[in-house]
């Protein structure tokens, strides 16, 4: 089965929003705690009487319980202009209003008053520093971020809540320190069950084969106890068939799915179907790597559980380029016009064609169905970004449209540096040398070494034609090193 570490780092970072929505759960203090005490904070004097200072603070933290935000607001406002002392779970309220509202620099200078760098503060406000942080560390890998996530956590001391957990597991992640990390995971696995499948995992990533058993073994008990309770709960039986697929139990998992598919016909089940399918072509292509037919039916039953699943695009199409027979390109290239024509799979399947028009290098129908596929579903980006590579490097290439697609490609999805890569080499076919500088600097730091070589030859030769011929050497001399 295909490396499902993406989905446990994805799973991972989901408690890494804002505090707006689940406020309560990330403070790990109960609603009604929040409507407990009142000390001085912000030092100034209070105008209003007693009583109706006391009406407000109740009707604000009432609103904020009931997730009334604009009543909150309204009553905050209120206290905060007449100068009222409020505590410092109300001042966190009152940042979440401020965030709300856009106003995501004022919410952050109440954070980093409670919460301070390298000092001591309110301990809930640490921990909201600390998800702050950890979301932006989901981007970008910044050292200075890390050691203040790292100072963070720390001042949350003896804090064993799943939350504080899972942070200090994706610092351990960040940091290289992966059996820290899956020490931590573990700890909020015990709390929380349906994260034991993303600690086996990571247990498996980390080769520990006896935290990989035991989690494996939690795991499915948790998930079965949830799927007795409610057998409509989607999203553990989803779980549990993943924990089944890696124990390669491949028939139970299909008996799991297929049972939950009769009485939920909904695209996260069929997506688990998928994935039992090519977990099926992995072990075939294996075992029997001559016996084309059978790998051929597994993709195109698995495109048609799950139409957009990129992960059955990448299996064909590497398929396709083992294929010596063209007899056989012809059956793989028939299973995917065949979706077409039953309006399986539309998008996918004139983009997988494209793809394999490119490399029969017939570039008009490779940018024909390029084109529908991106025509029938803007959001595939990964069909916009090989769109753009393809009119750009044609026998009569179409700039502009290739400029225009990349650029809005890269707009979506900037962190994916493959388009970043596509944006590059388009500015420099275009000879927009200073733009393709900056683009192709970005591209370096974040390109896989074995794709660095290409990178600084293109560095080069944009360097000369900026006149800049010293730095155009040095990127030769790396690009020739081996």
């Amino acid at each position: 089965m295909h490396d499902v570490s993406d989905r446990f780092r994805h799973i991972l970072g989901r408690y890494l929003d804002f505090f707006v929505r689940n406020r309560h759960v990330l403070l790990a203090i109960p609603s009604v705690v929040v409507i407990v005490g009142v000390g001085s904070v912000l030092g100034f004097a209070s105008v209003l009487p007693n009583n109706v200072r006391t009406r407000y603070l109740d009707a604000a933290r009432g609103a904020m319980k009931n997730e009334k935000m604009d009543l909150a607001k309204v009553y905050y406002g209120r206290l905060i202009e007449q100068g009222t002392q409020i505590d410092p779970a109300d001042e966190l309220n009152w940042a979440a209003i401020l965030q709300q509202n856009g106003e995501s620099a004022a919410a952050q200078r109440i954070l980093d008053r409670l919460a301070p760098d390298k000092e001591e503060g309110y301990l809930p406000a640490h921990r909201l520093q600390a998800l702050r942080i950890a979301s932006s560390l989901s981007k970008s890998r910044d050292s200075k971020e890390l050691e203040r996530l790292q100072w963070h956590l720390s001042q949350l001391k003896d804090d064993k809540t799943v939350e504080t957990n899972k942070l200090w597991a994706m610092f351990y992640l960040a940091v290289g320190q992966p059996k820290a990390g899956l020490a931590r995971m573990g700890k909020a696995a015990e709390v929380e069950g349906e994260l034991w499948y993303q600690v086996a995992i990571l247990a498996k990533q980390v080769g520990d084969a006896e935290f990989l058993n035991l989690a494996l073994k939690n795991a499915e008990t948790f998930y079965l106890q949830a799927l007795e309770k409610n057998p409509f709960d989607f999203s553990h039986r989803v779980l549990l068939t993943y924990t089944l697929l890696t124990l390669d139990r491949v028939d139970d998992a299909q008996k799991l799915i297929d049972q939950g598919l009769a009485l939920q016909n909904i695209p996260e089940l069929h997506q688990g179907a998928a994935d039992i399918l090519l977990y099926r072509f992995d072990k075939w292509v294996k075992e029997q790597p001559t016996e084309f037919s059978q790998s051929n039916r597994l993709l195109s039953e698995a495109f048609r559980h799950s139409p957009n699943y990129s992960e059955v695009y990448k299996r064909l199409l590497d398929m396709y380029q083992k294929l010596d027979s063209a007899e056989q390109r012809t059956e793989m290239r028939n299973s995917l016009e065949d979706l077409v024509s039953e309006g399986i799979a539309t998008p996918f399947a004139h983009f997988s064609l494209g793809s394999i028009e490119w490399l029969e290098k017939d570039t008009t129908s490779a940018l024909w169905h390029l084109e529908k596929a991106y025509q029938l579903d803007s959001s595939l980006l990964e069909v916009g970004n090989n769109l753009a590579w393809t009119l750009a490097s044609s026998e009569s290439p179409d700039l502009p449209r290739a400029y225009e697609l990349a650029k809005s490609v890269v707009d979506r999805a900037p962190q994916q540096i493959r388009f970043r890569d596509t944006l590059a080499s388009i500015l420099m076919k275009q000879e927009r040398w200073e733009e393709a500088l900056v683009e192709f600097e970005r591209v370096l730091t974040r390109s896989p070494a074995d794709q660095k070589q290409q990178v600084h030859e293109n560095l080069a030769t944009i360097y000369e034609q900026l006149g800049r011929q010293s730095l155009a050497d040095l990127h030769r001399k790396r690009a020739e090193e081996k």
